[in-house]
C-alpha cells in the first residue's frame, strides 16, 4: 500500500458526498459522475480538500445532517461569508452552472414585474427564515467544538 493513498481515498469519499449533497441542495438532483469529478478537482486545486479545524464541525454536521445545509449556508453567509461550507457550495454551483446540462437552471426566468416582485418577497422571507433557524444552529455547533 502506498503511504497517503488511503487518506486521499477517504478525502475523495468526503468530497464526493459533498458534491452530491450540495447538488441536491442547489438543484434538487443527483449530479452525474463528471460533475462530481469536477467538484473534487476544483476543491483540490483551490486547497479546499482539507477542512480546517475551525470549519470541521460545521462540515461534519452538514454531511451527517443534509437537511441542515440550507440553514448553515444562510447562517455562514450572515456570520462567516468566507467559511469553507460557503466556498464549497459556490464551487458546486459553478460546476453545475458551467455545464450545458444545468446552465438553464441558473438563468433568470422571464417574469412580469408583479411576479418578479412576488418572487423577490418570497425569496427574501425564505432567506430570513433560514437565517433565523441557521444562526442558533451554527452557534451551537461552533460552541460544541470547544467543549
Amino acid at each position: 500500500m502506498i503511504p497517503g493513498k488511503s487518506v486521499n481515498k477517504s478525502k475523495d469519499f468526503v468530497l464526493e458526498k459533498e458534491a452530491r449533497l450540495f447538488a441536491r441542495y442547489l438543484l434538487d438532483c443527483d449530479p452525474p459522475r463528471e460533475m462530481v469529478d469536477r467538484y473534487i478537482s476544483a476543491n483540490r486545486h483551490l486547497g479546499l480538500n482539507v477542512v480546517t479545524a475551525e470549519n470541521e464541525h460545521i462540515s461534519n454536521f452538514s454531511l451527517s445532517h443534509p437537511w441542515s445545509i440550507p440553514f448553515l449556508d444562510a447562517a455562514t453567509g450572515f456570520l462567516q461569508p468566507e467559511a469553507a461550507l460557503r466556498k464549497k457550495i459556490y464551487i458546486m454551483a459553478a460546476v453545475l452552472e458551467a455545464s450545458p446540462r444545468y446552465a438553464k437552471d441558473f438563468l433568470p426566468d422571464n417574469l412580469s414585474p408583479l411576479l418578479l416582485f412576488v418572487r423577490l418577497i418570497t425569496n427574501g422571507l425564505t432567506a430570513g427564515i433560514k437565517i433565523l433557524v441557521g444562526l442558533p444552529m451554527f452557534l451551537i455547533i461552533r460552541r460544541s467544538k470547544n467543549d
